[in-house]
């Protein structure tokens, strides 16, 4: 690996899927140094900004429906990738969905 990439500001992605798709999902991230969370694809997300760097609790809708991709940038890399937990969901078709139907995935972008 070069110099730098394995320390210093970076970005996550982040996928939540189910069975029958997803269309909406609140999740919440914590881990250190995030700095904002944004959409993805066809993803839109909605979040209150907080000066906790630490936990976000953030709304993604996806218009295409399947997954909600989400990009989580943080302060350093380092760190290591956040912890993503669905809490609410609801499927393509606006029925609720269990979170623990919902698979979360997290990659270095």
């Amino acid at each position: 690996a070069a110099c730098g990439e394995d320390s210093g500001p970076g970005e996550w992605t982040v996928t939540a899927r189910a069975d029958g798709g997803v269309g909406a999902v609140v999740v919440e991230i914590s881990g250190q140094g995030i700095e904002q969370v944004t959409g993805a694809g066809n993803t839109r997300v909605f979040a209150n900004p907080s000066g906790d760097a630490t936990t976000r609790r953030v709304i993604g809708v996806s218009s295409g429906g399947g997954t909600v991709d989400f990009v989580v940038s943080v302060l350093d890399v380092a760190t290591g990738a956040p912890t993503v937990t669905a809490r609410e969901a609801t499927s393509t078709s606006n029925q609720a969905v269990s979170p623990a139907a919902v698979s979360v995935s997290i990659s270095r972008r």
